[in-house]
């Protein structure tokens, strides 16, 4: 019935959900989260990266900036035609991928830029001039592709009412507006993550993380808007 919902939620508001598979990790799970499509997920570890495109996933991204052990691995599988998403927030992490790529053609590597919302776990701090070396340093390269932002409003779980959780939603699209301004600038794909206390809030289009004028904009520039929401047991 929650994944029902929730799609029913992204099909309404024009865009596409990217499930989280951390919780339940199951190929079953995933099929009833994407509505039985085996595209189009995230996951939290490399383990679980590995077991859902062994699975018969693709379109998967990998939600925790990437450290240098995690490249070999990720490096395998991409190489073996999987479609992977890896986030950065550093230039130490975005110089290792490059290195790693630049040495390895058969590896496509796509990017993505993981932004602080406040939860203050990671991320790079919203329309700061890091996440714009970061960004153009990916659409310079001839050896990866730069994706999107992605960003994780985490503490949404501690709000202790409707109203909490309301003020984190419009942080998350405060934060966020920046960085598609940035997309517009450099023409790439935008994800956008709501927990689920606060994807939910979508009642309308501005609500749902992006105030109208924007989404005009998306709309004409075909960004993809993917709110990623979980399960909780």
């Amino acid at each position: 019935r929650n994944c029902t919902a929730m799609l029913r939620t992204a099909q309404e508001h024009g865009v596409r959900l990217r499930p989280h598979v951390k919780t339940h990790k199951t190929i079953e799970g995933a099929l009833l989260q994407t509505g039985g499509s085996k595209s189009g997920i995230t996951c939290s570890t490399v383990a679980e990266l590995q077991f859902f495109v062994e699975g018969g996933f693709d379109d998967v991204l990998y939600a925790v900036p990437i450290t240098p052990d995690k490249l070999p691995q990720v490096g395998r599988i991409l190489s073996s035609g999987h479609k992977v998403h890896v986030c950065v927030d550093h230039h130490h992490q975005l110089s290792g991928v490059l290195d790693r790529a630049a040495a390895h053609p058969d590896e496509q590597w796509s990017l993505v830029i993981m932004v602080d919302c406040g939860y203050h776990r990671d991320g790079v701090a919203p329309g700061s001039a890091l996440a714009l070396e970061l960004a153009s340093r990916i659409h310079d390269s001839d050896t990866a592709s730069l994706f999107g932002v992605y960003t994780h409003g985490g503490h949404s779980y501690g709000a202790m009412d409707v109203a909490g959780v309301h003020a984190i939603a419009k942080q998350e699209r405060r934060t966020l507006t920046p960085s598609l301004t940035l997309a517009l600038t450099l023409t790439w794909s935008l994800i956008r993550r709501g927990r689920r206390p606060s994807s939910l809030l979508a009642e309308s289009k501005t609500n749902s993380g992006l105030c109208l004028n924007r989404w005009e904009l998306v709309q004409r520039r075909q960004l993809r808007i993917q709110p990623q929401v979980g399960w909780r047991v």
